[in-house]
């Protein structure tokens, strides 16, 4: 593990999943190598991802504490915060429920999203959660002493909101209140080249579903392969890597390298691999793992970008993609982004706020 720079340091909340863990690995390089802020990470690393992402480079903390633990989780960040000097608190995770008992933490406060959650148009996983369950979690707020929230949106405010999405998230004229600062996109992949197996792969249809997708129907990615004329399926999931059925044992998937040779990927809505995507200009298919993917899955469709899938509907939808295919790689190819620019405003408006 590398040395954290001396001077000023942030405390990151950070969340299991996949996707949290590497959202704030590439914002905490960008602290650390273009303004000398160090971090450390404190989080209930329930799948290991914190201790192979972000331990190699940072100090982590792991707080073994369940989701149900919300409120000793809350106590080992406050007694964090207390025991040793930060210049702000940053948070990257799922509000509900790591949020839900952490307290004002007496220094600037920042929490990176993304907008399709913070401003979304409809009910979020955690609105629906809080309609069964925010009359509980308030009464446990308050025999703590901290105010009642008035609904889950509560949750995603700080002092600095940081969407960490494309511009194109957004309608044209939305209004975003002036702590909330669109960032751009900010994903984590392995460096490196492609391994031999995956190297010469061309006309892909790639399946990557991260660490909270939903397992595809029997026959479905056969028929993803023939809806977009690809030659070959690449899926990269929760259970290894696979090339037309086969398990491969190649290690971690540098997931851009692999794009560059893709018509189509296929994401369970999770931002992480569907901006990869995205980036390389790779039309994106969503197939949601949960409510809150569909939400991301429904902007997606709405710009011309891909198509959201309903799990319940099986391949016969893919006649859908297939008519639009073209079309939907040109719109994407005409989107495409870099993803070095969302990490570097992110962490510029983190250091502004120190």
């Amino acid at each position: 593990m590398s040395v954290a720079p001396r001077g000023r340091r942030v405390l990151w909340v950070v969340g299991p999943a996949l996707g949290h863990a590497a959202r704030a690995l590439v914002v905490a390089r960008a602290l650390r190598d273009a303004h000398g802020v160090g971090s450390r990470f404190i989080g209930a690393d329930r799948h290991g991802f914190h201790a192979r992402l972000l331990a190699p480079e940072f100090d982590t903390i792991d707080t073994g504490h369940t989701p149900a633990q919300f409120e000793a989780f809350a106590d080992a960040v406050a007694a964090q915060l207390v025991e040793h000097r930060y210049d702000a608190l940053c948070l990257d995770c799922a509000s509900v429920p790591w949020r839900l008992a952490i307290g004002e933490p007496g220094l600037p406060s920042v929490y990176l999203t993304n907008a399709f959650l913070a401003h979304a148009t409809q009910a979020t996983h955690q609105d629906l959660q809080w309609r069964e369950h925010g009359a509980s979690w308030n009464a446990r707020r308050q025999a703590r002493g901290l105010p009642p929230l008035a609904n889950a949106a509560a949750l995603f405010e700080a002092d600095r909101v940081l969407l960490a999405d494309p511009d194109w998230i957004l309608d044209v004229d939305a209004a975003l209140p002036v702590h909330h600062r669109l960032t751009g996109a900010c994903a984590w992949a392995p460096d490196g080249p492609l391994p031999d197996a995956l190297a010469g792969l061309r006309d892909v249809a790639l399946i990557a579903t991260g660490s909270t997708g939903t397992p595809l129907p029997a026959g479905f990615p056969q028929a993803l392969a023939r809806a977009c004329g690809a030659r070959h399926v690449v899926q990269v999931d929760s259970q290894g890597v696979r090339l037309d059925g086969r398990t491969l044992d190649v290690g971690v998937v540098p997931l851009p390298a692999l794009l560059a040779h893709c018509r189509v990927a296929l994401t369970h809505g999770g931002a992480g691999s569907t901006w990869l995507a995205l980036a390389q200009g790779v039309p994106v298919l969503v197939w949601p793992g949960h409510h809150n993917h569909r939400l991301l899955g429904e902007r997606i469709q709405a710009a011309g970008l891909g198509l959201l899938l309903d799990p319940q509907g099986g391949a016969a939808q893919l006649q859908a993609f297939e008519r639009r295919a073209q079309a939907m790689g040109e719109c994407a190819r005409a989107h495409a982004f870099d993803l070095q620019s969302g990490p570097l405003r992110a962490a510029g408006e983190i250091v502004a706020m120190l």
